[in-house]
This record gives C-alpha cells, structure tokens and sequence, in this order.
C-alpha cells in the first residue's frame, strides 16, 4: 500500500490555524510580501518560518493569545525561544534524519520550528 498524498494533506490541513506575517511591498503582485507563518494543529506547532528572529516571536506571540491550550509541543533548535530558560518549560533533544540528503535548498536559518514526522518536501 503507497502513501495517498492527497488524502495525507488534507487531514494534515483539516483543523489546521495558519497565521501569516505580511508585509506591504509595491512591487509584489498583490501589494504584499509574506515574511514568515506559523501553522498550528491543536497543541502542536507544526511550522515556523520567519525572515526574521522577531517576525518569528511575533507569529509565536499571536498563536499563544489565541490559544487555550496550556501546553504547546513544537521542534526548534536550541536556545531560540527566552521561553527554554523558564524552569517550567520541558525540552529534550533529538535529531531530525531525512530518507534522503539533507535539503540544500532549504534556508534553515529561517525554521524556527519544524513538524518532526512530517516531510518538508
């Protein structure tokens, strides 16, 4: 049995709350740039990528006022968040593998979480 990628999305997607960062720009088609999102499923992060460290706090900020979740899990590297400094806060380490080499393409200093489990491309 092969892995239906259709039908993976859409339950990947369904309940799925994606904030946008946007930013004015004359010159993109629509009179606006994205400079970063969070994607959220429940009490998991699922991505975080932001052009910058504070587009990247502010999409965090905007997730947990809208949240009624008291515990959020989410994968990042370390020491990104002033959160991982606070005695309650539980993280341990682990190591993201690929099937295959790692991406080139991608710019990982803008992923400031990533679904582990989840494909990137």
């Amino acid at each position: 049995l092969g892995l239906n990628r259709a039908a993976f999305l859409d339950y990947l997607i369904k309940n799925t709350k994606i904030f946008v960062a946007e930013n004015e720009n004359d010159e993109a088609v629509d009179g606006k740039t994205i400079e970063g999102y969070i994607a959220t499923k429940n009490d998991r992060i699922c991505a975080l990528y932001a052009n910058s460290v504070s587009i990247a706090h502010s999409l965090m900020r905007k997730f947990l006022h809208t949240t009624k979740f008291s515990e959020i899990t989410f994968c990042t590297k370390n020491e990104c968040w002033d959160i991982e400094r606070n005695p309650s806060t539980v993280s341990k380490r682990i190591h993201r593998r690929h099937t295959r080499a790692v991406p080139s393409t991608i710019k990982w200093d803008r992923v400031y979480a990533v679904n582990v489990g989840v494909h990137i491309i």
